[in-house]
């Protein structure tokens, strides 16, 4: 993979995770303001969300991106360095990714719950995941 590749894919998702937990704690567990009648607990949260929701197309572009110049060209060469992590990495990202998608038109208040928190699960496993196929990549290709 090219550096810059790395470097935009890393970026957009370390801001789409960092944006994503901060809605989430600004949402569920940032102290209530003591105007009952608001919605929201504080006026970062909305900018999070936003945040969240414009960073989102530019990752998706650079997941694109990368499963055509990286993980493809992987498989075709049948690489077994990262192999595994990789491959986990297109499952979670593929759920991720359509959670993220379902949970903006989704208007069941069950169905809202169930899949934002397969996305806040799924996304936070995947995150951690990215970078285990990072470190796992490097100490493989430092061994040979």
């Amino acid at each position: 993979m090219k550096t810059f590749e790395k470097y935009w894919f890393l970026s957009s998702f370390a801001i789409l995770f960092v944006s994503g937990l901060a809605f989430l704690y600004l949402r569920d567990f940032a102290p209530r303001p003591e105007d009952a009648f608001s919605v929201i607990s504080s006026p970062w949260q909305t900018w999070m969300l936003k945040l969240h929701v414009l960073i989102a197309p530019v990752f998706i572009f650079w997941t694109g991106w990368i499963s055509i110049t990286h993980t493809v060209t992987k498989l075709k060469r049948r690489a077994k360095r990262g192999k595994g992590t990789g491959l986990i990495n297109i499952g979670l990202l593929f759920v991720a990714i359509m959670s993220g998608y379902v949970v903006q038109v989704i208007t069941n208040e069950l169905g809202l719950i169930i899949t934002s928190n397969i996305h806040l699960y799924v996304s936070s496993i995947c995150f951690l995941f990215v970078l285990v196929h990072q470190v796992v990549s490097k100490k493989k290709s430092k061994e040979k």
